[in-house]
């Protein structure tokens, strides 16, 4: 993904991290980005050269990772996103992702949030439906 190209700290996350659940989700944190880019996707993703961080202290970022199911370009496929089991995977991922980390009460600031139309590139998910 490209926060884990922009981010290359994150790539540790994957030899050390087990596959998911389908009730899991891994919240990561500490991580500085270091390289900017434009385009998206196999075409257009490029390298654009070193990010430079604004001046004052770093802004303290969150990574949330929910694993996507690849539902591929077939039509026929695609239409298991639909499932009753595939739909109840998701809500599960994304309340166990963005329900408080431990030691947070419900009622601290809220943080900001992207999901980055989580499975809908590569993956073929509905950019609709996950939304």
């Amino acid at each position: 993904e490209i926060r884990f190209l922009i981010c290359p700290e994150l790539i540790v996350s994957r030899a050390i991290a087990e596959p998911m659940a389908t009730h899991e989700a891994l919240l990561m944190r500490g991580f500085e980005r270091f390289s900017n880019y434009s385009g998206y996707g196999h075409a257009t993703f490029a390298f654009a050269g070193p990010h430079v961080a604004a001046a004052g202290p770093p802004a303290e970022t969150e990574l949330l990772a929910i694993d996507a199911i690849a539902f591929g370009r077939d039509a026929q496929t695609r239409l298991g996103q639909y499932s009753r089991g595939a739909i109840e995977r998701e809500l599960n991922k994304a309340f166990v992702g963005f329900a408080p980390p431990d030691g947070e009460t419900p009622d601290a600031p809220l943080r900001p949030l992207c999901t980055g139309n989580w499975g809908c590139g590569a993956f073929g998910g509905c950019v609709q439906l996950k939304a």
